[in-house]
């Protein structure tokens, strides 16, 4: 059995749906409110909600596989196994979510 690559620990947040690095208030999702959402990114998620609540973690590993080829010229075999690694563990696909974050303020 292929023995997956650990994500290292960072020292700026990651998306819990994405894995994109959370590094500037403006790379943060918005709440209902308007407020930072602390877990996910403005990709992911805006006024309160997955922007794309019925997408299957398959798929999101795919865009983020298909992400890593197109921007940084990854082989396609490497950015599967590197995106599986980062996104599988993520909260968004771990806590049973539908369409509403954790820390979502309404």
């Amino acid at each position: 059995m292929e023995q997956q690559p650990k994500p290292r620990q960072w020292d700026w947040p990651l998306c819990q749906s994405c894995a994109r690095p959370l590094i500037h208030p403006e790379h943060f999702g918005l709440n209902v409110d308007g407020s930072k959402n602390s877990d996910y990114c403005c990709i992911c998620f805006q006024n309160g909600s997955f922007i794309d609540p019925g997408l299957t973690l398959e798929q999101m590993i795919e865009k983020v596989a298909e992400d890593m080829v197109n921007k940084v010229n990854m082989p396609k075999s490497s950015a599967d196994i590197l995106a599986r690694a980062f996104i599988t563990p993520l909260k968004r696909w771990n806590e049973g979510s539908d369409s509403s974050a954790s820390n979502e303020r309404k």
